[in-house]
């Protein structure tokens, strides 16, 4: 993988996460009503950037769902916490249904391009933090550390 670009974004629907700070421009309303969402690549012209700086997409999707978090180890791997059914669960009677997944970029293009779901059944992920070849989840009112060893 490439380390070589200023910044690398996650883009997921409305979500951004960007690891620099810019200044997004204000959607148009047309007729009372926003436009149709953008594309991952159509949200990155929409960012004024300082002269020297670039954004690329890292990961979008499908290959993420409501991300709220993430974190890269030592592998270059990107763990994203999804705060999947925010604010309202999953429902009365159903397990929790937030997830960590854990994004690799197979051929080294800068681009995540396989998922893994790391954890699952979790209340409310909403943040995650690399150690020691595993992984501290904050999922209130616990702090959970995950390490996958086999």
């Amino acid at each position: 993988m490439k380390y070589s670009t200023v910044a690398v974004g996650l883009l997921s629907g409305l979500s951004f996460f960007a690891l620099f700070a810019a200044e997004p421009q204000v959607a148009k309303f047309t007729a009372g009503r926003v436009n149709s969402p953008l594309t991952p690549e159509q949200s990155l012209t929409t960012f004024k950037l300082e002269p020297g700086l670039r954004m690329e997409v890292a990961a979008a999707e499908p290959l993420v769902v409501n991300p709220v978090a993430i974190a890269f180890d030592e592998q270059g791997r990107m763990y994203v916490a999804e705060n999947r059914g925010y604010p309202t669960g999953p429902g009365e009677g159903k397990a929790p249904v937030g997830i960590i997944a854990l994004l690799e970029d197979t051929d080294g293009d800068g681009r995540y391009d396989k998922r893994t779901v790391f954890a699952d059944g979790l209340t409310f992920p909403n943040g995650v933090m690399c150690w020691k070849g595993g992984i501290f989840v904050t999922c209130a009112p616990d702090v959970l550390y995950l390490k996958d060893t086999d």
